[in-house]
C-alpha cells in the first residue's frame, strides 16, 4: 500500500506541476463517494463527483441562495469514501507496521502539493493554459522563481520501499535497471 501511495503522490505532484488541478484534486481532495441524505427519504442520493451540490440540486429551489438554504436544512452530507491519498494514508496509519517518520513524510509531501497549488492560484494560474500563457510571457527572474517553487517529487521512496520489502521477505535485492542503464543500450548507436 505504501508503494501505491508513493505512485499516487508522484502522480498528484505531476498533475499540480502541470496545471491539471481537477485531476490532482481527485487524488488529494475530492471524495470518491459522497452520499446526500435528504430528510423524509429512505435512500440517500449519490453526489455526482464533479458537480457542485448547488448544481445537482438546482431543481429544489429558485435561487442559489434558496438552494443553499434547502441543502443546510434538509440534507446531511456523508463522505463514504475519501479521496485516494487520504484513504491510503489512513490505511497506512492504521496498519501498525509503517514507521511514524514515513507517515510524516507523506503528510509533508501532500502539504507541499497543496501549497504549490495555492501558490499558483494566488497568482491567477488556474489551469495548464494560464500557466503556459504566463510562462511564455514571463521574464527570466519570474521563470526562475516559478521553477524554484515547483514540486520535486521522485520515485526514490518507491524504490526504497521495494528494497525494504524484499529485505523483510528475504528476497535478494537488485537495483532497478533503467532503460538507459540496460546492457543492450551499449549495442545501440544513434
Amino acid at each position: 500500500m505504501a508503494r501505491i501511495n508513493e505512485l499516487v503522490l508522484l502522480c498528484a505532484g505531476n498533475y499540480a506541476n502541470n496545471g491539471e488541478f481537477s485531476l490532482m484534486s481527485d487524488l488529494l481532495l475530492n471524495p470518491r463517494l459522497t452520499l446526500i441524505h435528504i430528510r423524509g427519504q429512505n435512500r440517500p442520493v449519490v453526489k455526482k463527483r464533479h458537480t457542485l451540490l448547488t448544481d445537482q440540486f438546482r431543481h429544489m429551489a429558485e435561487s442559489k441562495t434558496d438552494i443553499i438554504q434547502w441543502l443546510k436544512e434538509e440534507t446531511i452530507v456523508e463522505i463514504k469514501v475519501k479521496a485516494l491519498l487520504p484513504h491510503l494514508l489512513q490505511g497506512l496509519e492504521h496498519s501498525g507496521v509503517i514507521q511514524k517518520e514515513y507517515l510524516e513524510s507523506v503528510k509533508t509531501r501532500t502539504k507541499q502539493i497543496a501549497d504549490w497549488v495555492e501558490f499558483l492560484h494566488d497568482r491567477g494560474l488556474m489551469d495548464n493554459v494560464s500557466m503556459y500563457n504566463w510562462l511564455s510571457s514571463a521574464g527570466p527572474s519570474d521563470r526562475r522563481m516559478f521553477v524554484s517553487h515547483r514540486l520535486r517529487l521522485d520515485l526514490e521512496p518507491f524504490w526504497e520501499l521495494g528494497r525494504q520489502i524484499k529485505v523483510l521477505a528475504r528476497i535478494p535485492v537488485r537495483e532497478p535497471v533503467l532503460p538507459w542503464q540496460h546492457p543492450l543500450t551499449k549495442l545501440i548507436t544513434v
